[in-house]
């Protein structure tokens, strides 16, 4: 076997390690990862539409007889969405059954790759429908109507392609938006983390010796704040984790800080590098018009030395 883009060859036999097969193509770990990111998606069924509870598991338990957890077939399922829920298509036996996901509880990196695959955006792959117990403990014979003896889950693998780097034109002119739209802000009213990318960046400048401010918490414990966030780039999530602290404890003292230091001075608008040059010409042509103009500054008239030629050795002496 050989990964359809590097070429790395593998002896015959299940595939090693870390190598997956998507479609036709078999990619090896590292090629696997630069192109793909792959996630995993737990859905549990809420209910299914258009249909009784009894009759969906008749037909799921007849299924089951045969194998458990059950893989379909890609053409016998389908991600959807309907007036913003999430459902799910099925196709058991001769029947499609529609089934409503329990997503209130998703997290938005799930959200995001459930609807990346629903528009056809990403494609997935091993969709599994297997039972799951509702509740721990011994399951009465003669269950209710209403209590659904166990709970009944999809799994499905997302492959989400990974964003390719920017052109460098694009990403220059990113920067340049970035850059206007920074110099003309305030310091006090821009966010903790375009600050911090402005510091990086040199458009904003950053005392070499972190101050302290009284009304913003223990001074040593504010100048290791500062420090782990606009130079080391921790988040304030691994900061908070750090030291004891919550994230909007975190972000609190960042906040007051940055606003003490921009009204006091420490940070401050670094004039760009067209600016620089430009007022370096500035300087050097008035130095050379007031070289021209007055060649004697003092304003004393100017007598010959004894012995020196003319035009040479004229020094300045005072009238007495």
């Amino acid at each position: 076997m050989t990964c359809g883009l590097c070429g790395r060859f593998t002896k015959a036999g299940p595939l090693p390690p870390g190598w997956k097969v998507h479609g036709s193509v078999i990619f090896c770990r590292d090629c696997r990862r630069q192109q793909f990111r792959l996630r995993v998606i737990t859905m549990t069924v809420a209910e299914p539409i258009r249909a009784q509870w009894q009759e969906f598991r008749r037909a799921l338990e007849e299924m089951w007889s045969r194998a458990t957890p059950v893989q379909l077939a890609d053409q016998a399922w389908e991600l959807t969405t309907s007036k913003g829920q999430h459902i799910v298509r099925v196709l058991i036996g001769n029947q499609w059954w529609a089934l409503r996901v329990q997503d209130r509880k998703w997290s938005p990196g799930r959200r995001e790759a459930y609807e990346k695959i629903a528009a056809g955006e990403a494609a997935a792959e091993e969709f599994c429908l297997y039972p799951k117990p509702a509740r721990k403990g011994r399951i009465p014979k003669r269950a209710s109507r209403d209590v659904r003896p166990y709970e009944v889950e999809c799994k499905t693998v997302a492959w989400l392609a990974r964003q390719q780097p920017e052109p460098l034109t694009t990403l220059h002119a990113r920067v340049r938006r970035l850059e206007g739209r920074m110099r003309d802000q305030n310091i006090g009213e821009i966010d903790l983390g375009d600050l911090r990318r402005a510091i990086r960046a040199n458009w904003i400048s950053f005392p070499s010796q972190v101050p302290t401010f009284p009304s913003c918490g223990p001074a040593d414990l504010q100048h290791k704040l500062i420090q782990l966030y606009f130079l080391m780039g921790w988040s304030c999530a691994n900061i908070a984790a750090r030291y004891g602290l919550t994230r909007g404890q975190v972000r609190a003292i960042l906040h007051a800080w940055k606003g003490r230091a921009a009204s006091t001075g420490y940070l401050q608008h670094i004039a760009p590098a067209e600016a620089l040059r430009g007022m370096e010409m500035l300087l050097s042509s008035l130095q050379k018009e007031s070289i021209t103009e007055t060649p004697n500054p003092s304003g004393l008239p100017l007598r010959r030395a004894p012995g020196s030629r003319p035009g040479r050795g004229l020094r300045t002496r005072g009238l007495s």
